[in-house]
């Protein structure tokens, strides 16, 4: 997996090979977010198509589960998540949904 800050959220997540590598993923973001998720190295910048829809659903899958354990509200996780990989990218849409499904 690449270093935490050397790439962007998407990016990282399209270079995971099995559900292993994104958990960990998903722990390291939310480590970044209780450390104030402030760092720049998560911003998205990529084009449309570079998402993997499946990988997605895994990612914010492992996200909630560490949530859950986390003082991190779901609605926060969502508002940072926009800032870092854009309004419309699949993770964001699935947990929009999955939030308004409560």
């Amino acid at each position: 997996m690449p270093p935490l800050l050397s790439f962007s959220l998407s990016h990282r997540l399209s270079e995971c090979d099995d559900e292993e590598c994104i958990e960990q993923l998903a722990d390291e973001y939310i480590e970044f977010l209780r450390r104030g998720g402030e760092d720049s190295g998560w911003v998205e910048e990529r084009t449309e198509d570079e998402a993997d829809f499946d990988k997605s659903f895994l990612f914010i899958e492992a996200l909630l589960k560490r949530v859950i354990e986390t003082d991190i509200e779901p609605q926060v996780l969502l508002m940072l998540l926009e800032r870092d990989l854009g309004e419309s990218h699949p993770v964001v849409l699935i947990l929009k949904e999955e939030l308004e499904g409560e």
